[in-house]
């Protein structure tokens, strides 16, 4: 109801693009035994300025691509999230905005997937903790309704709920987005 109701107020934002996402473990001495590549994902979602404030819902879709030489395994993990953001604008100049805040993911599950047995197994999303982070980047308006977007999102809780915390481990996501203002309005 108080989403529905700050979006009903003004007009709507659509956000569609690319996401490259990896992950970092708490321990680094995982990480000598894995081998982390980014992996490819998508991101969509709508949001509002409200005030002085921009207040966004998205799907997210974070991951890695994993390999490990000691045991002899590689393959890829693919995290689908809800998130809701919110973020406070910076305007620098009449085409350039820039933004930081807070974002918060709810998982929606997820799939891993094992190259050399050939498997994909579903990821359960009760296994996933809350991925909340910090969300900085910037808009460049090409008109006044199309733009750019170019975001980083840091991960600052861990990804897997109850997995000991050496080997748990934080999402980090490079965006690249095309950002569609006005002309959507609930109003």
């Amino acid at each position: 109801f108080i989403i529905s109701n700050i979006f009903a107020q003004s007009e709507l934002s659509v956000i569609g693009g690319y996401n490259m996402s990896n992950i970092s473990y708490n321990d680094a001495d995982v990480v000598d035994l894995v081998n982390i590549f980014d992996r490819d994902g998508f991101n969509f979602g709508v949001e509002s300025n409200t005030g002085s404030l921009i207040v966004g819902a998205s799907f997210v879709q974070r991951g890695a691509e994993l390999e490990n030489e000691a045991f002899g395994f590689s393959g890829y993990e693919v995290y689908n999230y809800a998130a809701l953001h919110l973020l406070y604008p910076i305007a620098m100049g009449s085409v350039l905005e820039g933004f930081g805040g807070l974002q918060a993911g709810f998982a929606l599950g997820g799939e891993t997937h094992i190259e050399e047995m050939e498997t994909t197994e579903n990821i359960d999303a009760d296994e996933f903790g809350i991925d909340a982070g910090l969300l900085v980047g910037a808009n460049f308006m090409l008109n006044e309704s199309a733009g750019i977007r170019a975001s980083y999102y840091l991960g600052l809780s861990d990804v897997i709920k109850d997995l000991d915390e050496d080997l748990n481990y934080k999402n980090n996501t490079i965006s690249l987005s095309l950002i569609f203002k006005g002309g959507f309005g609930a109003s």
